[in-house]
């Protein structure tokens, strides 16, 4: 799929269509030892969003979306949207 759509190289970068997303809830949720995309590349996402979005750093993570900590932070996620309709939660994000 990737390759067909040529890795979407020749789109602009996501950093630079941010002010197209729509305006809903965003949570970034990120595997600190992801080697297939790192770390910063989220952070720079939220940085880029300001107060848009909230982010969450899964301790031991990488970029296996099925990895326990990342599901435990999904299903918190999603639960807590879900009562309250919002991401955030002050002892998680960073």
């Amino acid at each position: 799929h990737y390759l067909r759509h040529r890795c979407w190289l020749n789109q602009p970068p996501l950093l630079d269509r941010v002010d197209d997303l729509p305006h809903v809830p965003i949570r970034l949720l990120h595997g600190s030892t992801d080697r297939i995309c790192r770390p910063a590349g989220a952070i720079a996402l939220h940085e880029r969003l300001g107060g848009r979005a909230s982010i969450q750093i899964i301790d031991a993570a990488g970029h296996d979306p099925t990895h326990p900590a990342m599901v435990d932070a999904m299903v918190r996620a999603l639960d807590r949207y879900a009562s309250s309709g919002e991401f955030v939660c002050a002892e998680s994000d960073a």
